[in-house]
């Protein structure tokens, strides 16, 4: 079962810090993939064992010191 458009938002917006489908916060990621412009990472709910995949865009530029 896909998770819902209300599930995705609010996992969104609390910064996906808790399982976006039951809301445990015991979440186990993989390490980081890169890709131009953006990065994922599959993760997986301690509690309900729910197998999802973070996305990540790139949102700026820092020059380093």
């Amino acid at each position: 079962m896909a998770l819902t458009e209300e599930q995705v938002d609010k996992y969104l917006k609390h910064g996906g810090v808790c399982c976006p489908k039951c809301g445990c916060e015991e979440i186990r990621g993989s390490s980081v993939k890169l890709c131009v412009g953006g990065a994922w990472e599959d993760a997986t709910c301690a509690e309900c064992e729910l197998k999802f995949r973070d996305v990540y865009t790139l949102t700026g530029v820092e020059e380093e010191e």
